[in-house]
């Protein structure tokens, strides 16, 4: 994803939410700096009542094609705004 998106592995695991992205000078983009999915699973936990989390793929299951995962996380994803 782009800033604000999810970072998966190859099965579709979250691994972390992307946060900011640098720029150089000549406006592209260089890397992703991103939150660890344990600190994202203690927020939700937290904060989003009926959190629920899917458990994690095997650890010998097959790669997917990043379609695939697409469909697996897109419906996962969600917008938190914080208000002050």
């Amino acid at each position: 994803g782009n800033s604000g998106g999810p970072l998966c592995d190859s099965h579709g695991n979250v691994v972390g939410m992307v946060t900011a992205k640098s720029v150089s000078g000549f406006g592209i983009e260089s890397y992703g700096m991103a939150l660890p999915a344990e600190s994202l699973r203690a927020f939700l936990t937290k904060h989003l009542p009926g959190y629920g989390q899917q458990p994690a793929a095997p650890s010998g299951a097959q790669a997917l094609e990043w379609d695939q995962i697409d469909r697996l996380v897109g419906p996962s994803v969600l917008m938190i705004i914080r208000s002050r």
